[in-house]
């Protein structure tokens, strides 16, 4: 079946989500791009999708869309790379609502996962991902992290933005308070902090502090944790990449509670 295509970026609709590109517009209206076929399926199932752009080689996800009642737009390829800032496009762009809620709103304190100035869209979509898997109940951005819906950061967390509450915004002094009043302790991972990681007790509600990739966690920040571990890493190595640290300290949790 041949479609009609829009080939130019003028159209008020591709315009539209062109705009969304930008942080502040993203702020302002509650949308954000998602874009591939998994990230968009992901959405499309929670029913958060508002419009979708597609070129031929994407009939599937448009169909999908289709069947709840969002109607896509059929564009060329080069009007779809003008959405999206991934070398090589994968046939799809959406606009959908935003996940994003205020840090007050985080409603349990199980397992939060905290990304304290972490800048890297890689590194927090990763993050994201292993929040996921760990069962986390929330994920919380900091002031000064890259912006969770970042269409990168969107796109490295193949879908996992979708499926666990997401908070940003609020400073570290902030989420700890919040925290505290729920009751949660705060563990941050530091490599010259005195106790392993593994003689930690994790199993009670927790928030698990991830800091910068180039710095760490500062002084004047690990003073608003309750406790520092350290990673066990026996061979020549001085430092892990964020992403991988917060996952070691992630599944340190789990292991503990599924051990009892």
């Amino acid at each position: 079946m041949s479609h009609r295509l829009v080939t130019s970026s003028s159209n008020p609709r591709v315009a539209a989500a062109r705009r969304l590109r930008r942080r502040s517009q993203r702020e302002a209206t509650g949308l954000i791009l998602v874009e591939g076929e998994r990230v968009i399926s992901d959405a499309l199932e929670l029913g958060v999708v508002e419009d979708l752009f597609a070129t031929p080689d994407a009939a599937g996800v448009a169909s999908a869309a289709e069947a709840r009642g969002v109607r896509p737009l059929w564009v060329s390829a080069s009007v779809l790379k003008s959405l999206s800032d991934a070398v090589t496009p994968q046939g799809a762009v959406a606009i959908a609502c935003s996940p994003l809620i205020p840090a007050p709103e985080v409603s349990s304190w199980d397992l939060v996962l905290v990304l304290d100035e972490v800048r890297d869209p890689g590194n927090a979509g990763t993050l994201l991902r292993a929040a996921v898997a760990a069962g986390a109940s929330a994920v919380i951005f900091t002031e000064g992290s890259v912006d969770p819906t970042n269409p990168k950061t969107v796109r490295a967390s193949a879908g996992a933005l979708f499926r666990v509450p997401v908070a940003s915004g609020a400073g570290l002094e902030q989420v700890a308070e919040l925290a505290h009043r729920a009751g949660a302790t705060m563990v941050g991972a530091a490599a010259e902090a005195e106790r392993s990681l593994y003689d930690a007790d994790l199993r009670g509600s927790l928030a698990v502090v991830v800091g910068n990739e180039a710095h760490g966690l500062s002084g004047d920040r690990r003073s608003l944790l309750d406790e520092t571990v350290s990673i066990p890493m026996p061979g020549p190595q001085e430092s892990l990449n964020v992403s991988i640290a917060g996952a070691l300290v992630l599944f340190e949790a789990v292991r503990q509670r599924l051990s009892g």
